[in-house]
């Protein structure tokens, strides 16, 4: 652990005991952000003699001024401005609750920093060299970053970055707004089926779950009805869910629970509804400076599906069967509809802002125009219900990276992920899926490559139903391509 000692312990602590003294009550908090204990990412530091806490991690009215500068191990000053009003608990370990007062400031990549107060303060708290253990329960240190992962925000936007906070939330049931959009029967969608159509309703026979995903399967489900977004149901439709591992599954360490709506998507009528091209997007933001990014948690389940049709998007576990209140995903208009009911909600704002189904981007040519823009954006929320992830959303950016593209003083080119992902393939022999693949990412940041037809047109050669030979030909436009994406036009 990095220790960064602050002088004047003492001092501090006779201002800590005059805090106490004034009101020794303590209580639990109920947040903006959550409304159950508030989860964090902290950082251990026995060389801090106290804690301290980000200030948007609680409300404001938690805080009270505070005044005082403390010197750190390289001799940098530095002042403290906010003191909490009450003890905070902060639970380490299941059954152990530490009660103390924080300071108040602004902390990089990290939520909490417990310093030694709180060590001295927690009694069996041992800290080991790979990790914290207390009364046989063991916490290993992580690089993980911040959980409030909303970007620090400038000093003059700190305000707009609070009231965009009561938006954030984890789930449906801690989200605290008398009017969630999801409730709202102006944005009821409905799923109406293909006209002269012979509709087959599918009522799937699961194929059973292994004990560990069935067990996992009920858990999920139940949090679902205690949210409110599915019910059960006798529909004459069942489609099947079952668990998937893929690679981002595995990276997260959680299954994802996945329903099979194919048989349904056969009858269900198409949307047309359009979807923004990224050449149309790119010009939008041509003389663009300041950008905001925020992400609509949960996506599709913030729209209300129309009652009459919630049988329709009915789905099986072993032994149980539930239907939606929410859009689900896997509808194959599941897209088109939402980005529908967005484009209708955001219409005031429109002419500054982007809409990617639920990825959002504002933009302005300069911060008054930036500002005026984040406060009609905050209205909408509010008045409309809408629920923010709090782990995805940057405030008042000069560069901002936004579906694959980073953009910053009205240029942009692709973000390095992009041609990191063209390194993964071979050079050499790839397969036909392969070259799909690679030629769709090539395809994405075509404007970004000279003469691109002539790269494309060798590796197209492949996906003829009588292709050639892989030659030394699609080895070099390979080669070059991933050559040219590393360091790719403006």
């Amino acid at each position: 652990m990095d220790a960064a000692s602050i002088g004047d312990e003492e001092d501090l602590e006779s201002v800590l005991e005059e805090q106490r003294s004034k009101d020794d009550e303590t209580e639990y908090v109920k947040t903006s952000v959550y409304d159950k204990p508030i989860k964090t990412v902290a950082l251990m530091d026995t060389g801090y003699c106290a804690t301290v806490i980000k200030p948007h991690v609680l409300p404001k009215e938690m805080w009270a001024p505070f005044s005082k500068k403390f010197a750190a191990a390289n001799s940098e000053v530095f002042t403290i401005n906010l003191i909490s009003k009450k003890p905070i608990g902060l639970e380490i370990f299941a059954g152990q609750t530490t009660w103390l007062r924080v300071l108040g400031s602004y902390l990089p990549n990290k939520d909490v920093l417990f310093g030694f107060d709180a060590f001295f303060r927690t009694h069996g708290l041992h800290i080991k060299p790979t990790g914290l253990s207390y009364k046989g329960q063991f916490l290993p240190f992580t690089g993980i970053q911040s959980i409030l992962e909303i970007q620090e925000a400038p000093e003059e936007y700190k305000e707009i970055q609070q009231l965009l906070l009561s938006a954030c939330c984890d789930s449906h049931d801690q989200f605290n707004h008398p009017a969630p959009l999801w409730k709202n029967p102006e944005f009821y969608v409905r799923l109406p089926f293909k006209k002269n159509e012979d509709i087959n309703p599918t009522k799937a026979t699961h194929s059973g779950m292994n004990p560990e995903d069935l067990k996992l399967a009920r858990t999920e489900c139940a949090a679902l009805l205690v949210q409110g977004l599915i019910e059960p149901t006798n529909s004459n439709w069942a489609c099947q869910a079952f668990y998937v591992e893929k690679r981002a599954e595995q990276n997260r360490g959680k299954k994802r629970l996945v329903i099979d709506y194919k048989p349904l998507n056969v009858f269900l009528q198409d949307d047309k509804f359009p979807l923004p091209k990224i050449s149309v997007i790119t010009q939008r933001l041509s003389g663009a400076k300041i950008f905001s990014k925020f992400d609509l948690k949960a996506g599709f389940w913030q729209i209300g599906l129309h009652p009459e049709d919630r049988y329709k998007t009915a789905f099986c576990i072993p032994e149980a069967q539930y239907q939606w209140t929410v859009m689900p995903f896997g509808l194959k208009v599941a897209p088109s509809l939402f980005q529908k009911a967005m484009t209708k909600i955001f219409e005031p704002i429109l002419h500054s802002m982007l809409i990617y189904i639920d990825d959002i981007l504002l933009f302005s040519k300069d911060s008054e125009a930036h500002k005026a823009l984040l406060a009609q954006f905050t209205q909408i929320i509010k008045d409309q219900g809408i629920m923010l992830s709090s782990k995805k959303s940057s405030i008042a950016r000069t560069k901002i990276e936004f579906l694959g593209m980073v953009f910053e003083d009205g240029f942009f080119q692709p973000g390095e992920h992009v041609a990191k992902e063209l390194l993964n393939f071979s050079d050499e022999n790839m397969t036909v899926k392969q070259v799909q693949q690679f030629l769709g990412i090539v395809n994405y940041i075509r404007d970004f490559i000279p003469d691109v037809t002539k790269y494309t047109s060798q590796l197209s050669k492949i996906l003829k139903k009588k292709p050639p030979p892989w030659g030394p030909e699609q080895t070099t436009t390979v080669k070059t391509v991933k050559k040219i994406a590393q360091d790719p036009l403006l």
